[in-house]
């Protein structure tokens, strides 16, 4: 991600989950053009704090093209029996932007990684959805980041 402040990297992450969502939903939709439509979102509705846009594409479109990869990766770390179709779309996506970012931007903190997407998984669904997001995100940042869990 781009230089950007705490805040603007937390919107820029839920805006990344709202685009994403809105891609998911319909599929001619272009991960560019989900980002212009939330864009031009957030500059219509009044924001204190707006995403940074290019932090925003890069996070979209990365999430998008390594999509079967990250998606291969949570799978492993479901629950015996589980398979990825069982989770709700919102959640699915919210993980896979977060292990996106676990995987390719390593000079971010896992935590703040770990607490943004926690936070945004609260605003889409309920106390248990974040705890699991939470068990899920743990595991992965240990295989894809030891190093810093030694730490």
């Amino acid at each position: 991600m781009t230089n950007t402040t705490n805040q603007e990297k937390s919107e820029t992450r839920l805006a990344a989950v709202k685009a994403l969502y809105a891609q998911a939903m319909n599929h001619d939709l272009t991960a560019n053009q989900a980002v212009t439509d939330i864009l031009t979102y957030y500059h219509q509705v009044p924001h204190d704090i707006l995403p940074n846009p290019d932090s925003l594409r890069g996070l979209v479109s990365g999430t998008r093209e390594h999509a079967e990869n990250l998606d291969l990766l949570i799978t492993k770390h479901l629950a015996q029996g589980w398979k990825l179709d069982r989770l709700d779309n919102v959640i699915r996506i919210i993980l896979e932007a977060a292990c996106f970012e676990l995987a390719h931007y390593r000079d971010i903190d896992t935590s703040i990684i770990l607490n943004d997407y926690i936070d945004i998984t609260k605003c889409f669904g309920q106390d248990k959805d974040a705890q699991f997001v939470n068990g899920i995100l743990d595991n992965i940042a240990k295989d894809l980041r030891p190093m810093e869990q030694e730490q």
